[in-house]
């Protein structure tokens, strides 16, 4: 059976390892968005909070793709189900960082750290 102050100390070690882990997951890593048509990276840039651009992508469809604040969000799309234009926008902290546009054959992905990234470089 557990007393109060074993409790106590348990409970101090998993917030240390929680903020351990967040804080090493940010610190010094960089995040890059990449852009897939029909499997071929066609765009690949770093992720900063100073990137604000659209992106217009005409190849078999239309998909307008904005950037800011190290966020980025598909904005337009000529697809028939629009799916990927109701998706929620992503950031290098998104569950799934990814956003596809199926009829379009295009995949919007933000990769990062360095496991990710080296073999890209």
């Amino acid at each position: 059976m557990m007393k109060n102050g074993d409790k106590l100390i348990i409970g101090l070690i998993l917030i240390i390892a929680v903020v351990a882990f967040f804080l090493m997951r940010t610190d010094g890593e960089k995040y890059y968005v990449e852009i897939q048509y029909n499997g071929e990276t066609v765009e690949y840039f770093e992720l900063t909070d100073d990137v604000d651009e659209v992106f217009e992508l005409e190849y078999e469809g239309y998909n307008k793709l904005v950037v800011k604040d190290g966020y980025v969000n598909m904005v337009e799309a000529d697809c028939p189900d629009q799916d990927c234009v109701h998706m929620a926008a992503i950031t290098y902290d998104s569950w799934n960082p990814t956003i596809i546009c199926a009829p379009n054959k295009i995949v919007v992905r933000i990769i990062g750290g360095p496991s990710e990234v080296d073999g890209l470089v």
